[in-house]
């Protein structure tokens, strides 16, 4: 476990990350984790719970790193239920979401399915990094205002119920729409899919007619000329 002091206003904890049972290249470190690393881990979670760390994050918030596409390990889920008994607050960070072909439409499935799996229902993050994107960035911000929340709030109890706010007033926000608003929703995003669908229709159009200039103001072999000789004359030879 590493301990990086920020600032001398509190200590960002490193604890090792567990390895995937279902992984053949993480059997070495499974072993590892399941000799020594787990109880070292759940030790310190212990002693947090207990208010022996308090500006420590894994004290005042504990973040639990998941990719985005991947299905939460059997080893990933013992750790949550633990993180749970231990009434730790807990923000979910989806990792590689730069990895989603359809962020928009794929980012609240995986979500969904990944805190199903888990047991959890709260607050969680997008993240990715690169720093080439406009979302590394965006995900950058709200993770670094959730830390500086942290360490600015009274205890744990304070973040925990923070996060619960935070939830709650994004789900009451969605749940107040009339029915005439998202009927509108909806009709905005089928006109933006026909549009989508037009572009693409000219598209393709145009590269038939690039194809068809481009074969017809091709250079045309010469035909080749074939000489037939008639059995006779192949006898008479």
């Amino acid at each position: 476990i590493d301990f990086y002091c920020i600032n001398n206003r509190f200590v960002l904890v490193d604890l090792p990350g567990y390895p995937d049972p279902e992984e053949l290249a993480h059997q070495a470190v499974l072993r590892k984790w399941e000799a020594h690393w787990q109880d070292l881990v759940l030790t310190y979670l212990q002693m947090c719970a207990d208010g022996q760390y308090d500006l420590f994050l894994g004290r005042r918030l504990m973040l639990q790193l998941q990719a985005t596409k991947n299905r939460p390990s059997r080893v990933c889920r013992r750790f949550v239920q633990e993180l749970k008994k231990k009434d730790l607050p807990l923000l979910l960070i989806l990792t590689k979401d730069d990895q989603l072909k359809k962020p928009n439409e794929e980012r609240n499935y995986y979500a969904t399915q990944i805190k199903k799996t888990l047991g959890l229902d709260g607050q969680h993050l997008h993240f990715t990094a690169k720093g080439m994107l406009r979302m590394s960035r965006r995900s950058k911000y709200h993770l670094q205002r959730w830390i500086r929340t942290a360490v600015a709030a009274k205890d744990a109890k304070e973040v925990k119920q923070l996060l619960q706010e935070k939830w709650q007033n994004r789900r009451i926000c969605e749940t107040l729409k009339t029915p005439e608003e998202m009927q509108a929703k909806k009709e905005r995003w089928k006109a933006h899919y026909k549009t989508l669908r037009e572009e693409r229709k000219k598209q393709k159009a145009e590269e038939r007619q690039n194809m068809a200039k481009a074969q017809t103001h091709a250079p045309k072999e010469a035909p080749k000329l074939r000489i037939r000789i008639p059995r006779n004359a192949e006898a008479d030879a």
